[in-house]
């Protein structure tokens, strides 16, 4: 978890989190991430002074995978003003069965979740009649194989926070 303006960096346990099924879904609109940034007009999103940078996305103490309730991205009431299309998706995705959705990051790509693959390839063949959206299907991993694919490169983000 990254705190203050994210340079401080704690481990998080991730042991037994279940498997979450992702749609990842882009639109054919889009929005700069500058336009994005411009559009929020809020203060900075990083401070030296916040506890969290994640506070508002985080479902427990442990940071265990968000469910819908706590699923939240200041970015989507000024995208979806920018681009109804965008807002569009999240609502297919929720009518799809998704538990949840949210956009990512300063969009223009939506991701729903879903609990198991039956759901997950169901709600891809409902999106897929949406002509110009791009489907993505991804899994979440376990903290150990996200650095095992990583190879050597993961190395520096295996420490914690007491052996840095």
């Amino acid at each position: 978890m990254a705190t203050g303006i994210g340079t401080l960096l704690e481990t998080i346990p991730d042991d037994n989190l279940p498997i979450k099924h992702l749609l990842i879904v882009t639109p054919k609109a889009s929005v700069s991430t500058i336009d994005a940034y411009q559009a929020l007009r809020a203060p900075a999103l990083t401070s030296t002074i916040a506890d969290s940078i994640l506070s508002s996305s985080r479902a427990d103490e442990i940071f265990g995978f968000p469910e819908p309730p706590t699923l939240h991205n200041d970015f989507e009431a000024v995208i979806f003003e920018a681009e109804p299309e965008i807002e569009q998706v999240k609502k297919a995705l929720d009518q799809a069965g998704a538990s949840g959705s949210l956009l990512a990051g300063s969009g223009s790509s939506v991701f729903g979740i879903f609990e198991n693959e039956f759901s997950q390839a169901r709600a891809a063949r409902e999106l897929q009649a949406e002509i110009g959206w791009r489907i993505f299907p991804a899994v979440t991993i376990s903290r150990q194989e996200y650095l095992q694919a990583l190879g050597p490169c993961g190395v520096p983000l295996s420490r914690t926070k007491n052996n840095i």
